[in-house]
């Protein structure tokens, strides 16, 4: 696009309000990850692809991913609370940077973490590494709302486990996914995706 020269302090003006209110609405909003990914899946060829969707900014926002039960293997903390951490899932290791954490990390704790993807060139190869966005601890029992609706729901053995504020629980059979009605089909759909399982 264009602009006149007497406009660009104008523009500069509006633009930096504007990142300025982006800034404090994000703290102050749940944030949407795009999908969920576990360790393993993250790899060169993962970045590569996400690589071609660039340039990211507005409109083309950098893709936020969620992974569960993540173990913090060590974490270092260094000026304004941020984290140096390195977190396992599958006995698989991956590095991950904090800035700014309101969560303290302690070795051994299982969280849930939303993240970017980087590649992490060295001298000897590239890897991959996390910048966390949000985090929350872990846990067996998943809250979900459905249909100004409050649910708990957790997986065992091949089976999802909902129960609704009654008391009353649901099992869902993952190996045979036949669904009465479209209500079940979407509570179903929402707690496989609170989960992390796939769909």
């Amino acid at each position: 696009f264009t602009i006149k020269k007497e406009n660009l302090m104008l523009l500069d003006k509006k633009l930096e309000n504007y990142i300025l209110k982006i800034g404090f609405n994000n703290k102050n909003k749940e944030i949407s990850p795009e999908a969920h990914i576990n360790f393993l899946d993250i790899n060169c060829k993962l970045v590569e692809g996400l690589n071609k969707l660039e340039p990211f900014g507005i409109g083309n926002p950098k893709p936020l991913f969620w992974s569960r039960n993540c173990r913090v293997k060590s974490a270092y903390k260094f000026t304004n609370n941020n984290f140096k951490l390195k977190l396992t899932q599958n006995n698989y290791t991956l590095d991950a940077i904090h800035w700014r954490s309101n969560y303290y990390y302690r070795e051994g704790d299982i969280i849930d973490i939303a993240f970017y993807i980087e590649n992490k060139a060295t001298a000897k190869n590239r890897a991959q590494s996390l910048i966390i966005k949000s985090v929350r601890k872990g846990y067996k029992n998943i809250e979900l709302n459905y249909s100004n609706k409050k649910y708990s729901c957790y997986e065992k053995m091949n089976k999802i486990y909902i129960k609704n504020e009654k008391g009353l629980t649901l099992d869902i059979n993952l190996l045979n996914q036949k669904y009465d009605s479209n209500y079940y089909h979407g509570l179903i759909y929402t707690a496989k995706q609170s989960m992390g399982i796939e769909i």
